[in-house]
């Protein structure tokens, strides 16, 4: 029967061994990904998300400036969950309709926000209140499924974010993260 010393150095020598295959399988993870690599690479901006990066993880991180009725300049932030090496025709379809139908979109948005926000009162105030900054989450929960997310300049407002799910260019719900 081994001694003491001797399992402390195989221990030690089994978990060198496991470290670095995991090391070896992580550095492997990107060669098996070659296409994926390429579009990353290339994205850059987009003529219609604006300037994108990937997480590298699952999605495209992108941004662009629209006006709208809050706002003369709103940023659109998306955050596009991949289905593929790059986003589909049905998520940039999704994303487009959404910029084109924003401000016949708004009133719903509003009032929807109001609702959710304890401190608004009206469509007014939501108006006056709301950042510059419309986070759009695009494919989540499918493809071309389209959530918003606001946030408010208040005093002691802190990270709340305003959540509502649209679907055919109507707030269907909304929620309060915080």
């Amino acid at each position: 029967m081994p001694d003491l010393y001797t399992l402390s150095i195989l221990t030690i020598v089994l978990l060198v061994l496991l470290v670095a295959m995991v090391i070896y399988l992580c550095g492997r993870k990107s060669s098996l990904l070659p296409h994926l690599q390429t579009q990353v690479e290339t994205k850059g901006t987009d003529s219609i998300f604006g300037r994108c990066s990937f997480n590298s993880i699952d999605a495209y991180d992108c941004s662009r400036m629209i006006a709208t009725p809050h706002s003369d300049s709103t940023e659109i932030a998306s955050h596009i969950w991949l289905y593929g090496g790059a986003p589909t025709a049905l998520q940039e379809k999704a994303f487009e309709d959404f910029v084109a139908c924003y401000v016949k979109l708004w009133p719903n948005v509003a009032s929807k926000l109001a609702i959710l926000h304890p401190e608004m009162e009206s469509v007014e105030d939501v108006r006056r209140c709301v950042r510059n900054r419309v986070a759009v989450h695009i494919g989540e929960h499918a493809e071309d499924f389209i959530e918003l997310i606001y946030e408010f300049d208040l005093p002691n407002e802190g990270s709340r974010g305003f959540f509502l799910r649209v679907d055919g260019m109507q707030v269907i719900d909304g929620f309060i993260a915080e």
